[in-house]
C-alpha cells in the first residue's frame, strides 16, 4: 500500500466512524427529546386528568347511562390532547435544537435517507436553507440542495428522480406517534382505562 492509500483509507475509517457517532447521538436526543416531552405531558396529565374525572364525575351524577358515555369519551379525549401535546413538544425541541445538534440531526436524516450513497437533491425550508444548505454539500458530495423551499417545518425531503423521501421532522414525529401512542397511554395512564 503507497502512502496515499494509507493515508485515504485512514480518513475514510475516521468519516465512518465519526459518521456512526453523528448518527448515534442524533438518535439519542431524539429518545431524550421524547422522554422529556412524555415526562412534562405526564406532569400536565395529572392535572388536566383531574379536573376531567371531577367533571366527568359530575356529569355522571346527573345524567343516566349516555351521560356515562359522554364521560369516557372527554377523558378519552383529554388523555389523547395530553398524547398531543407531549409530541407537539417534542417536535417543538427538535425544531429548537441549537444549530450544531439540528445540523448533526440533518446529516442523520441524510445518512437514513441515502443509505446507497447514490445521493439526490436535498430540499429543506425556507429558514433552514439559507443555514445549511453549503454545510450539507460539503458534508455530503453525491448530495445537491434544491433551489425552492420544501413547505414543512424541519428535516429534510431527499429527491431522486421522481421519488421524495420524506424526512420533514413532523412526518417522522407523526410515524413515532402511530406506533407508540398506545404504549404511551399506557405509561402516562397506568391503572386506566385505555385511550
Amino acid at each position: 500500500m503507497t502512502g496515499i492509500e494509507q493515508i485515504s483509507g485512514a480518513i475514510l475509517s475516521q468519516a465512518q466512524a465519526d459518521a456512526d457517532a453523528l448518527l448515534a447521538d442524533a438518535k439519542s436526543q431524539v429518545q431524550a427529546i421524547i422522554a422529556e416531552g412524555e415526562a412534562r405531558a405526564k406532569e400536565l396529565s395529572e392535572r388536566i386528568i383531574g379536573s376531567a374525572k371531577a367533571e366527568a364525575n359530575d356529569i355522571s351524577s346527573r345524567a343516566d347511562m349516555a351521560a356515562g358515555l359522554t364521560s369516557r369519551r372527554a377523558v378519552a379525549a383529554k388523555k389523547q390532547e395530553l398524547i398531543d401535546l407531549a409530541f407537539d413538544s417534542a417536535l417543538e425541541d427538535l425544531l429548537r435544537l441549537p444549530e450544531a445538534e439540528y445540523f448533526s440531526l440533518l446529516c442523520s436524516l441524510v445518512n437514513r435517507a441515502n443509505t446507497d450513497g447514490l445521493g439526490g437533491q436535498v430540499m429543506l425550508n425556507e429558514k433552514d436553507k439559507p443555514l445549511y444548505a453549503e454545510r450539507l454539500k460539503q458534508e455530503f458530495p453525491s448530495v445537491t440542495v434544491a433551489e425552492q423551499s420544501a413547505g414543512i417545518k424541519g428535516g429534510l425531503i431527499l429527491r431522486r428522480q421522481d421519488i421524495d423521501i420524506n424526512c420533514a421532522l413532523e412526518v417522522m414525529v407523526r410515524s413515532v406517534k402511530n406506533d407508540l401512542s398506545m404504549t404511551i397511554a399506557g405509561v402516562l395512564f397506568d391503572g386506566e382505562d385505555g385511550v
